[in-house]
């Protein structure tokens, strides 16, 4: 594929993907743009895939996020773990909270597909996860606003899914199934978020109150939020955990005491 025909095929799809993690349109066409600037620069005739040009998207969100401190847009997930319950869903994906976990009966989070959308994505995700889940280049799977699943790999395991997906489903899976690259397995992430974990009181006792942390498949990162997130906060969690953990800003209702207190006392 030419790279004048990438751009065409696939700039809307680049532009919803960063529309979806970003605080405003002028900011997402601005991230679209640096990521086909990039895409041209790398590009190779015969070698651009989908996968290659969502894995240069995500690393311009992430950058963004490191440079802008923003919350990151709320990410639309239907896996298996909210069918049974959010809170579930949390220890099943790995996230560790301080915090009490949400009303179970609190769907904001959720976009609001049918029954049937949900029956078919959980039909999809579920085969796709006992396939993948020891390959060694498996870094997670999440589902987007138009129900379609991704699986994300690492570059050298990108044709294992695609052999697990025709396996389980051959033409025709109950939703569209995407394969995503990744430069980190699900484990790595685990690992990254069992260390933040260790680290959490040393940086609570320097004022750096990380609520919560954990691995977002989507993003192919872990994330930690903390209460009253300043600069110079972010540049100590990046120094104790490395560049490449995902930074946001907590939002507690009440006061920054009431904040403190509730997550001292609480273990994750």
């Amino acid at each position: 594929m030419e790279y004048s025909a990438l751009f065409r095929a696939r700039y809307v799809d680049v532009l919803r993907f960063i529309e979806r993690r970003v605080a405003s349109p002028e900011d997402a066409a601005e991230l679209a743009a640096d990521v086909f600037r990039i895409a041209w620069q790398r590009f190779e005739p015969g070698e651009a895939s989908r996968a290659w040009l969502f894995g240069i998207a995500r690393n311009v969100v992430l950058e963004h996020y490191r440079k802008t401190g923003r919350r990151m847009a709320a990410t639309r997930r239907y896996e298996a773990e909210f069918a049974v319950a959010l809170a579930l869903s949390m220890q099943l994906g790995g996230v560790t909270s301080s915090a009490q976990p949400p009303d179970p009966d609190d769907t904001t989070v959720l976009a609001d597909p049918t029954p049937e959308a949900d029956r078919m994505v959980l039909e999809t995700t579920g085969p796709l996860r006992d396939a993948l889940d020891t390959d060694p280049g498996f870094g997670g799977i999440w589902v987007d606003d138009d129900h379609v699943v991704h699986v994300v790999m690492t570059a050298d395991r990108l044709s294992a899914a695609e052999t697990a997906a025709q396996e389980a489903f051959g033409d025709e899976p109950p939703v569209p199934i995407e394969i995503d690259q990744g430069d980190k397995t699900y484990e790595e992430l685990i690992a990254q978020r069992d260390e933040i974990t260790e680290l959490r009181d040393p940086l609570l006792d320097q004022g750096i109150n990380i609520t919560t942390w954990g691995p977002d498949e989507e993003l192919n990162a872990v994330y930690v939020k903390v209460v009253d997130l300043t600069e110079d906060d972010e540049q100590t969690i990046h120094e104790a955990l490395g560049d490449d953990v995902v930074v946001l800003m907590e939002d507690w209702p009440g006061n920054e005491e009431d904040a403190f207190s509730r997550t001292s006392d609480t273990s994750p």
